[in-house]
């Protein structure tokens, strides 16, 4: 019950007055995702009302809700973009992009399936020192209680914590057990040696996949890769041994719940959860092993009528989008700590007469220097991070944009 994609991976101023830039305008092709008339409204008005329509009714109609968990940095946002065919999820190599949970609409046939896609976990330790809103406390748990589904995304490229499923990913599928859940092990082409996979796998699995132990000597054809994309292999298992009282079922209670301090003792030494329905092995930025991912979902689906209307991509307000996706530049631009530090807000927005959307963006610094940091030798740092901004806003929101970012204390950034 392992799923696997193998291919050949190919291994990635003047600080007394304002500055004014002029970025090009680049132009970019409209695509549609599907058959559906989908798009992302620039206008909260417009958006809210595609919120609230009522889906339609189709026949034969299917829906699933997929929660996402994982630590922080795993590349939750990346899966939920490539499943989706559009970049809904703010993406950056540093921790806590996202700040709160969002929902993505993938739509294919009759079949629509619902990413909530969460902030990773954190400790209400790290939420204090990173002064990060309580929403990374909550809203993955929060998720799991509408999910019909949970995706635990494991980052194997992580060394130091590929072998385990961190204590609060343990927690949570404790807590909820009645959820199916499926492991899909993210970033496998920066795995070097592909022969600790069957040894991880059996880690995070405790040897025990959709009920059935993995068998203890595999063929080593079975971890290997191909340069045909098509391939696909599986692990052999054998039959699933007799039943036996699990963990669960030792400490809950009466009515199959458990108290946090019960699931606390239960995890203290657990690396794994024997309860995966499947697992997968993916490169969510490549898109590689995401159609295995994706015909599971859509065959997971129940019947039952959809959540939104088939137009709806995201449930965000632009402004929301909008201000990720400064972040996310400012994530993946400036050094340490310093984009953590910096308030992001909206000033202006509106469509011109002729068409074009005009957004003003102010990001507010602490301190002088760091407004010099951002702003960069002549002002190259800001003038590379507004127009990858102002091309993304393109690319979401389907229409023409001119960006400005007011960088405060002493800087004005405009590319209009």
């Amino acid at each position: 019950m392992i799923s696997s994609k193998f291919s050949t991976f190919h291994l990635l101023v003047n600080q007394s007055r304002s500055l004014t830039l002029n970025l090009r305008f680049c132009s970019y092709q409209v695509t549609k995702s599907s058959s559906y008339d989908r798009r992302i409204p620039a206008q909260s008005m417009l958006q809210n009302e595609l919120i609230l329509k009522p889906p339609e009714n189709v026949p034969y109609s299917k829906l699933l809700q997929v929660a996402i968990i994982g630590d922080p940095n795993a590349g939750k946002s990346t899966l939920v973009n490539q499943l989706v065919g559009w970049k809904t999820c703010a993406v950056s190599s540093k921790v806590h992009t996202t700040r709160k949970t969002s929902k993505s609409v993938l739509m294919d046939g009759s079949t629509q399936v619902v990413f909530l896609d969460t902030p990773g976990l954190v400790g209400l330790g790290e939420k204090n020192q990173h002064k990060l809103e309580s929403s990374l406390l909550i809203d993955p748990e929060k998720s799991l209680l509408e999910a019909d589904l949970v995706i635990v995304l494991q980052d194997v490229a992580n060394k130091w914590t590929r072998d385990k499923l961190s204590k609060k990913v343990l927690r949570l599928l404790h807590l909820y057990p009645e959820k199916e859940s499926i492991l899909v092990l993210n970033k496998v082409d920066a795995l070097k040696d592909k022969k600790l996979m069957l040894e991880m796998i059996k880690n995070l699995t405790e040897s025990v996949v959709d009920g059935q132990s993995l068998t203890t000597k595999p063929s080593p054809s079975k971890l290997s890769f191909h340069k045909n994309k098509r391939q696909s292999t599986a692990l052999q298992e054998t039959k699933a041994a007799p039943a036996i009282p699990s963990d669960q079922e030792k400490f809950s209670l009466p009515n199959g719940n458990l108290t946090e301090k019960q699931v606390e003792l239960l995890i203290k030494d657990k690396t794994g959860w024997p309860k995966f329905s499947r697992v997968f092995m993916t490169s969510a930025l490549k898109d590689d092993g995401l159609a295995e991912v994706k015909d599971y979902l859509l065959s997971a689906a129940r019947p039952g009528r959809w959540l939104f209307h088939s137009s709806l991509v995201t449930d965000q307000d632009p402004y929301e989008i909008a201000i990720a996706t400064v972040r996310e530049k400012l994530l993946n631009t400036l050094p340490d700590e310093i984009p953590y530090n910096v308030s992001i807000s909206i000033e202006f927005w509106e469509f011109a007469p002729s068409g074009v959307l005009k957004i003003v963006m102010r990001l507010d610094c602490p301190k002088a220097n760091i407004s010099r940091i951002i702003v960069g030798g002549k002002g190259r740092r800001v003038a590379a991070i507004a127009k990858e901004t102002e091309q993304d806003f393109r690319n979401i929101f389907r229409c023409d944009v001119r960006l400005v970012l007011n960088v405060l204390p002493l800087f004005t950034i405009n590319n209009i």
